[in-house]
């Protein structure tokens, strides 16, 4: 059984409006977010991350593929495991 895949894009709300992938949600906390101890460290980025994907519909069987585009270069990364 093949796997659902995901796109994220994680470029600004208002770019990502203008253009992007078909069936890509928009999820700029992966560009942003910051696992530090104001925001609890590992356990908080988890628990931050399974809240967010999981309201954007996101399943842990899913396949996650993440597109940030930023100073003219294309960054794909393929992410296996999971936050939830």
């Amino acid at each position: 059984m093949r796997r659902a895949s995901v796109v994220i894009d994680t470029r600004d709300p208002n770019v990502y409006r203008e253009s992007h992938i078909p069936n890509a949600v928009n999820i700029r906390d992966i560009f942003t977010y910051l696992s530090t101890r104001g925001s609890g460290g590992y356990v908080g980025l988890v628990r931050h991350f399974g809240k967010v994907l999981g309201a954007a519909g996101l399943k842990p069987t899913d396949r996650v593929v993440i597109y940030e585009d930023a100073m003219d270069n294309v960054m794909v990364n393929r992410v296996e495991g999971g936050l939830f």
